[in-house]
């Protein structure tokens, strides 16, 4: 059985409106005008052979007479006439049928055209060359019922006037692409007698207006070929009557609206537009439906097992899942097409099969091959960078193995030089710093534990320095002081160094000069009195400001700001810190600030003695019940500094006595 391909077919129905509306005699074929009128007039028959005859039989209607009064039906089609609309028409006062179409008529159609008789119930002017504005004077024939306008050259616009024809069933406007872009006119829904819309490539822009929904008795509807924007309007398919809607090539979005209740339908065309969402399943309940095309859209989702249609097209969406079977055969080969996500049971060569356990890679969506692409690149990166890992680690470790450790010792040792290296992990570390890293490692069983700090070199040192290195940590450990860290001994290799120092469990000065309350620091400065006088006076500050020796300001040490500001007359209290600034002892804080003044004077010979400085603070560290102290700077010349604490009782308060620092008086 011979088969009408889908796209032959598709156009046979597009073109069904223009054939049944140009369908009439061939070129040169004589046509009759049909006069008929009263009974007592005779009707009037002429035969119209030529263009010339029947410009001629037009000349019989420029002056009102009895055969142009009754005359009712005129048609002029196919007969090669030119020139300008007939005006001498208006003289025709009864004429109801007017046809002008498939001529040579020009210009523009005459403003006042309402001059037309009032019965006149059907005009067509179409396939002519008529230029130029619509007169919105054409809604004014208040008994038309068609209006044909198709295929002309107007370059105007169309009236919202025509509204007003609300006799009209038929509105033919289509092929008129030289229209000024406008919007279907709202006007329009008052038609609602209209059963046939015709406007394809009218240049329509904007959104399908609403007012559609009201033409209750359209059964024609085709917008096609436009820029048309927007949703479909909900209720343009709850028209009972609708059987027929060209809607494509257009730019409408959104999603089909439902319910659909034309039940009528038999051909559905909404293709080349950007609608969405799916199919609804209202489709199937359409069972006089003989065309469904639409393809070129961004539909999801299944199609409707329910759908069923003679001529369909679906390609070119985002359609998934497998066929209905009353589709999965090859009469609807091409009606899938870029699909990718379809499949069917049977072999059609534009499907793959739904129940492939393997396909073919070539048939892989670009979006499977682009992330299997990329899991592949990660994949071989990862393999990489973790063979190099591993590779350089196990290098690391062979190197860490045969590296030749020397050992100095600067002190009595009880460990080796294994003890330590197998200590040096992060589990261990407790600092590190620019030049290295510092970790606590136990020696033996006996809890004992050393501060290593391993110095890292970004190449082999040369045998000079190491022999300079070598030789400044002898010194460093053949130095004894109460007040330096024991360094223990040196583990050198040849890009590494290990300091081992005895482990100070109270850690470091800083951290007990700072963060204490007022009594913890007051100790500390009665048990710092072996230290020379100037480092006690910076002691002195730091315990009272809560500063560190170098935390002046402008680049100036704690003992040059405080002499700053000492100077400026700035109040004691407010150079004291922020966490002993509480009444209690405020005397105590003041006294202690001033002799950390008095030790850290610019001129030594100015400075108290350290036996002097020692006395004082621990003057200051008794049980402040004792008596009031107060310690001040007595007169100081070119001669003599005196120092005095006064006390009201107990003999701490005498334990200052004026100091000559050269010669007495």
């Amino acid at each position: 059985m011979f088969k009408i391909p889908l796209y032959f077919a598709h156009f046979l129905f597009t073109l069904m409106p223009l054939y049944a509306t140009l369908r009439g005699p061939r070129r040169g074929t004589p046509r009759l005008i049909h006069a008929t009128g009263r009974r007592s007039v005779a009707p009037e028959t002429l035969s119209l052979t030529s263009s010339s005859a029947t410009k001629a039989s037009l000349e019989k209607y420029h002056r009102p007479s009895a055969t142009s009064k009754s005359l009712t039906f005129l048609d002029l089609s196919y007969n090669e006439i030119s020139g300008g609309f007939p005006t001498v028409l208006y003289n025709c006062s009864n004429l109801q049928h007017l046809d002008l179409s498939q001529n040579y008529f020009v210009g523009p159609i005459p403003s006042d055209i309402n001059r037309l008789s009032s019965s006149l119930q059907f005009i067509d002017i179409g396939a002519n060359n008529f230029s130029g504005d619509i007169p919105p004077v054409i809604g004014d024939l208040p008994e038309l019922r068609n209006l044909y306008l198709y295929a002309n050259e107007f370059n105007g616009t169309f009236p919202v006037e025509i509204g007003n024809l609300t006799n009209l069933r038929y509105l033919k406007m289509a092929y008129n692409d030289l229209f000024l872009p406008a919007k279907v006119p709202s006007e329009f829904g008052k038609l609602k007698n209209l059963k046939f819309l015709w406007m394809t490539s009218c240049n329509l822009i904007g959104e399908i207006p609403d007012t559609l929904s009201n033409i209750f008795g359209l059964e024609h509807l085709d917008l096609s070929r436009n820029n048309l924007q927007g949703p479909i309007p909900k209720g343009l398919f709850q028209l009972t009557n609708l059987s027929i809607v060209y809607l494509y090539r257009n730019q409408l979005s959104g999603e089909i609206p439902t319910p659909i209740k034309s039940l009528g339908l038999t051909i559905f065309d909404l293709s080349m537009n950007n609608l969405t969402g799916q199919i609804p399943d209202d489709f199937g309940k359409l069972q006089h439906l003989e065309l469904l095309s639409l393809f070129s859209n961004q539909f999801s989702g299944e199609i409707p097992p329910s759908l069923r249609v003679t001529t369909l097209d679906l390609s070119s969406n985002n359609l998934t899942g497998k066929i209905p079977d009353k589709f999965d055969n090859l009469a609807y080969e091409h009606s899938f097409r870029n699909n990718t996500n379809l499949c069917a049971t049977n072999p059609i060569s534009t499907l793959r099969n739904c129940f492939a356990k393997t396909r073919d890679s070539n048939h892989l969506s670009a979006s499977i091959l682009a992330v299997i692409l990329v899991f592949a690149v990660v994949l071989y990166i990862a393999i990489v960078s973790l063979t190099f890992f591993m590779v350089r680690q196990c290098k690391k470790k062979v190197k860490t193995d045969s590296v030749d450790w020397k050992l100095t010792p600067f002190q009595k040792i009880n460990f080796t030089e294994a003890v330590i290296l197998s200590g040096l992990n992060e589990s261990n570390l407790i600092g590190s710093g620019g030049s290295g890293k510092i970790y606590r490692i136990a020696v033996n069983n006996s809890g004992d534990f050393v501060a290593v700090k391993r110095i890292w070199n970004n190449k082999k040192s040369d045998h000079r320095l190491e022999k300079e290195f070598l030789a400044e940590t002898e010194i460093l450990g053949a130095i004894k002081h109460s007040n330096l860290v024991k360094l223990m001994c040196c583990i050198s290799s040849e890009d590494s160094k290990l300091l081992v120092y005895e482990y100070m469990e109270n850690q470091s000065l800083d951290k007990w000069l700072h963060g204490k309350n007022w009594r913890e620091r007051e100790l500390l400065s009665a048990s710092s009195g072996s230290i020379d006088v100037y480092s006690f006076g910076v002691v002195l500050l730091e315990l009272v400001t809560g500063r560190e020796p170098n935390d002046g300001d402008e680049h100036t040490s704690l003992a040059e700001w405080a002499w700053r500001k000492h100077g400026e007359g700035m109040s004691i209290v407010d150079a004291l810190d922020k966490d002993i600034k509480e009444p209690l002892n405020l005397e105590e804080k003041t006294i202690v600030f001033r002799l950390g003044l008095f030790c850290t004077s610019t001129l030594p010979s100015s400075r108290p003695s350290m036996r002097e400085s020692s006395y004082g603070s621990r003057g200051i560290s008794k049980k402040y019940g004792q008596g009031k102290q107060q310690l001040h700077r007595g007169t100081q010349s070119k001669h003599m500094v005196t120092w005095r604490i006064r006390s009201g009782t107990g003999a701490q308060g005498d334990a200052l006595r004026c100091v000559q620092k050269s010669g007495q008086t």
